[in-house]
């Protein structure tokens, strides 16, 4: 297990490196107002940069950055770019996950020193949209690839540990603890949070308690009453993995109490945010 001071050095060192490349001019265009970008993206950014009348000219979007870089290496600049866009939701959860931001703080800074390295070997005036030499597009395939492959001791250990240990209760504190009826608890969760997402909040919170406990029970009962018409001995399973989409949160909170009464303890986690435990488009 990685040491939390140390941890906590490599971001700080990957986090001043990032705010003096923010306005850098050692890489030239397009690339360097991608890396300058991206900086400002990862040290100040927030879902705003992410809305969708900003996709079309968006690095996020693979069309747009193919269009820029060409088509090897617009693949792989959106690529990263959307494995950056983690950085948010990671960063809501403090320490827990601090290695996962450190990480992609890392891999992007690596890439940017391999395109520093490129124009010392090839000179700035070289390196245009389309003449990027072979080595550098597989170089950065290479980073890529090693920055999925490599962590997956952390993010696949990560991602069973959220389905299966309640001590990873990032999301169930929110649930818990917030005042359900000021809507400002939907930013704690660190996801892009929709008009539509806080109306249907709105509209839960409009319920009568014996609504939602009525709701609640039907739900959380029927999934216990299964284990007995299956023959199953429920008394042997300590924790249930609730599902859902944002919005629903008064109605998850009873949930979790409704499943407490009955012995079992709950774990509520985020879509896969990594590429190593990612599989679909799918919205946990």
């Amino acid at each position: 297990m990685i040491d939390l001071y140390e941890l906590k050095e490599r971001r700080l060192l990957a986090y001043e490196r990032l705010g003096s490349l923010v306005t850098e001019q050692a890489v030239p265009e397009p690339y360097g107002e991608y890396f300058r970008w991206m900086s400002r993206f990862l040290l100040y950014g927030s879902y705003e940069d992410l809305k969708p009348e900003k996709y079309d000219t968006s690095y996020f979007n693979p069309v747009y950055s193919v269009s820029l870089f060409g088509t090897d290496m617009g693949r792989l600049l959106s690529f990263l770019a959307y494995e950056l866009t983690a950085v948010i939701p990671f960063a809501k959860e403090n320490d827990a996950r601090l290695e996962d931001v450190t990480i992609l703080y890392e891999v992007f800074l690596e890439i940017y020193t391999v395109f520093i390295a490129e124009c010392a070997d090839r000179g700035e005036g070289e390196i245009q949209s389309g003449e990027l030499s072979g080595s550098l597009v597989s170089d950065i395939h290479t980073i890529l690839k090693s920055f999925v492959t490599d962590y997956t001791d952390v993010t696949v250990a990560d991602r069973i540990r959220d389905m299966v240990d309640p001590s990873r209760d990032f999301a169930k504190r929110i649930i818990m603890e917030s005042d359900l009826s000021d809507l400002s608890y939907l930013d704690s969760f660190g996801e892009y949070v929709t008009d539509e997402t806080r109306q249907l909040a709105s509209f839960i919170n409009s319920l009568a308690e014996n609504e939602i406990k009525a709701m609640a029970e039907t739900f959380t009962g029927g999934f216990i009453r299964g284990f007995a018409l299956t023959g199953k001995d429920i008394n042997k399973k300590k924790t249930v993995n609730i599902r859902y989409n944002l919005g629903f949160e008064r109605l998850v909170r009873a949930s979790v109490e409704s499943f407490a009464s009955a012995g079992l303890d709950v774990t509520i986690y985020r879509k896969p945010l990594h590429a190593a435990v990612r599989s679909g488009l799918s919205r946990v």
